[in-house]
């Protein structure tokens, strides 16, 4: 049975490297925390007393109020009363005495219910904001299409509250206001150059709000392709917190810079299936540790297959060939996840986890060598 590492448990290192990419990027805030509406609501409820009576001498040592219909719980004995009555209630059974006169000698506690009221509090309700969305023209990078002249880029809205409506779309385009009445709006693109221009926008309620003002950057160019003439045309992308461009985008996102023109090189592809993110390198540092740490076999190799720093010889990789490709693969249902999760490519995280660890779990920081 192969004791390779467990399938149900995201590699350490993963994560570990999306920390890291995090922390030395510079992510951009492109979006506000947006309005949090809330109501104030008034609800009824029935309120119980209880005495906590002490059985020697019938003695009331302390009351107590709780919303269920139940006797107290001894938390609510604990918050009410206090330790010293929490924990003599803890301690001692309840007494078995049936003659009064004899009731003396028990130490404990027993409830008696003494009434009950109606109460009302208040309490607020977080309430859905409205929203607000682009629309992305057909010649946005998410179809891979390009549109003949520059496109209008449209915003849609919704709120959610009933007998409440959107009563105008705002926000600036390169700074320049723009104002829209309703609850859509289209605005004219322009060429704006391979840096891109600013782009906020935000939809105001008849509730007395707006939703969360959201912005970034948009990019409209000509398409660069000489392959044939009906290819060209204007390409539009967004780095804005509404777009819905997805992961793809993501270091994109993450560094608030737009990706060169065309397609996107190798590194930064983004494979949704682990077939496609497969390899098969010959690493001498995972095959050297999957020999040391008995994974692998390799006693028909001059020293065990093994060279002085540990790594794997030519006869120890061969031995290990089927391991490594296993161990260098097993991961990467988890990297297509974190991938999704992070916006960063799955692509580029295997790579750096290649070079950090050669896929070895064992590695926090870079301690071999280049090989």
């Amino acid at each position: 049975m192969r004791q390779g590492p467990g399938k149900k448990i995201k590699p350490a290192f993963v994560l570990s490297l999306l920390l890291l990419l995090c922390c030395v990027s510079t992510t951009p805030a492109l979006a506000d925390d947006g309005p949090h509406r809330s109501q104030a609501i008034e609800v009824e409820y029935t309120e119980h007393y209880w005495w906590v009576v002490r059985e020697s001498d019938n003695y009331v040592e302390c009351e107590l109020a709780v919303e269920q219909e139940d006797v107290p719980t001894p938390e609510d004995i604990y918050w009410q009363c206090g330790w010293e009555t929490y924990e003599t209630w803890m301690s001692e059974t309840a007494c078995e005495q049936e003659d009064p006169e004899q009731m003396s000698s028990c130490s404990g506690f027993y409830f008696q219910h003494v009434g009950e009221a109606k109460k009302t509090r208040v309490i607020d309700i977080e309430l859905p904001p409205a929203i607000i969305q682009i629309v992305p023209p057909k010649c946005s990078s998410l179809n891979d299409q390009s549109c003949e002249a520059i496109p209008r880029l449209k915003f849609i809205t919704d709120e959610p509250l009933p007998n409440e409506w959107i009563t105008q779309v705002q926000g600036t385009l390169n700074n320049i206001p723009f104002n829209c009445e309703g609850n859509s709006c289209e605005i004219q693109l322009r060429e704006t150059g391979t840096h891109g221009v600013s782009l906020e926008f935000w939809a105001d309620s008849s509730f007395g709000d707006s939703s969360v003002h959201h912005g970034g950057q948009i990019r409209v160019i000509r398409r660069e392709d000489n392959s044939s003439e009906d290819d060209s045309g204007w390409i539009v992308d967004f780095l804005i917190s509404a777009d819905s461009s997805g992961p793809s985008q993501g270091c994109s996102q993450i560094w608030l810079s737009f990706p060169p023109p065309g397609d996107p090189p190798i590194w930064l592809a983004n494979p949704d299936q682990a077939e496609l993110l497969e390899t098969n390198l010959p690493l001498h540092f995972l095959a050297g540790m999957l020999i040391q740490k008995g994974y692998v076999e390799a006693d028909e190799c001059d020293h065990y297959g093994l060279t002085e720093d540990g790594y794997a010889t030519q006869c120890g990789l061969d031995m290990a060939r089927d391991e490594v490709y296993y161990w260098q693969n097993v991961y990467d249902p988890y990297i297509i996840e974190t991938a999704g999760e992070s916006g960063i490519p799955s692509q580029l995280i295997k790579k750096i986890i290649n070079q950090e660890s050669q896929f070895w779990p064992g590695v926090v920081e870079h301690t071999y060598l280049e090989h």
